[in-house]
């Protein structure tokens, strides 16, 4: 996986823990999506505004987690991100 923002402003937190099982958490705003797109077969990428994520995730992969019944959670051990911001 990588994560890639224009600048260090839409950063919002960073977090690399010393305990025994490696926690990293990065959040970040990658704005509007732009694209949404599967390079290579290989490579599920979302290209926004602010910034672009790649995840390494197969074609045939996702095929198969979007045919299962539950298809919007991709999975059982997966978590969903809500956005909280607060809209004026």
């Amino acid at each position: 996986m990588s994560v890639e923002v224009k600048s260090k402003i839409f950063v919002k937190n960073v977090t690399i823990s010393n305990d025994t099982h490696d926690h990293v958490l990065f959040v970040a705003e990658l704005g509007e999506l732009l694209e949404l797109s599967l390079v290579d077969d290989e490579v599920l990428e979302y290209r926004g505004t602010t910034g672009t994520l790649r995840v390494d995730l197969e074609r045939d992969s996702l095929k198969e987690l979007l045919s299962k019944p539950n298809a919007n959670t991709l999975g059982s051990n997966s978590r969903s991100h809500t956005n909280t911001e607060k809209k004026g």
